[in-house]
């Protein structure tokens, strides 16, 4: 019986992330994962109390999916790689994740609890942003300055460019984005960097 009841927990989750990526949190009801798994309301109420405990499979899952796209990049071996290759895992998140992405950075937390969630994850993702920025001005790659500043700079003009291109102000392919994404977070890193 416990796998039984493990299964349909896995399904319910499952079909909630499937609600979530196709039509947004929104689109996520208690009625209708019960609709789509084929059991009442009630079965749900078993594994998950109320929306809330089901959105927080949701956010788990999307901060479990970032944190992969960022690995990568911190075992880059100078700080310099990381730091680009954690700008270029932002793009890539934001442009296959759209969904994930927009609840990770846009869409207000539904409740107290999750919003801290969500915060504790952001700050500690902006923490490694500050850290490879940090490395690299005592390394001599960029000018002396505030780290958090230069990092608040380079994530703003990151998020600024995916927001744009969200909004379809550019008018053009994933592909023509990431290449105009990439170009001008090089220009803004060059300005950064210490004169030899």
């Amino acid at each position: 019986m416990p796998s039984l009841m493990n299964d349909l927990k896995s399904r319910i989750s499952l079909t909630a992330q499937e609600l979530f990526l196709t039509e947004g949190v929104e689109g996520v009801s208690m009625r209708r994962i019960a609709e789509r798994v084929g059991v009442s309301a009630t079965a749900i109420y078993r594994h998950f109390p109320n929306k809330e405990a089901i959105l927080e499979e949701i956010i788990g899952s999307g901060l479990s999916i970032l944190s992969n796209y960022l690995a990568p990049a911190l075992e880059a071996p100078d700080p310099f790689l990381r730091l680009k290759g954690l700008i270029d895992a932002y793009l890539n998140f934001a442009i296959e994740q759209p969904r994930y992405f927009d609840l990770a950075f846009l869409v207000p937390g539904p409740t107290t609890h999750l919003s801290e969630e969500l915060e504790r994850h952001n700050r500690a993702t902006f923490k490694l942003a500050v850290e490879q920025v940090g490395h690299c001005m005592q390394a001599g790659i960029f000018r002396a300055g505030d780290p958090i500043e230069t990092a608040v700079y380079l994530w703003s003009t990151a998020h600024g460019l995916v927001m744009l291109h969200r909004m379809n102000r550019f008018g053009n392919t994933a592909e023509d984005f990431a290449r105009l994404y990439r170009a001008t977070i090089a220009r803004a890193i060059e300005g950064l960097r210490a004169e030899h």
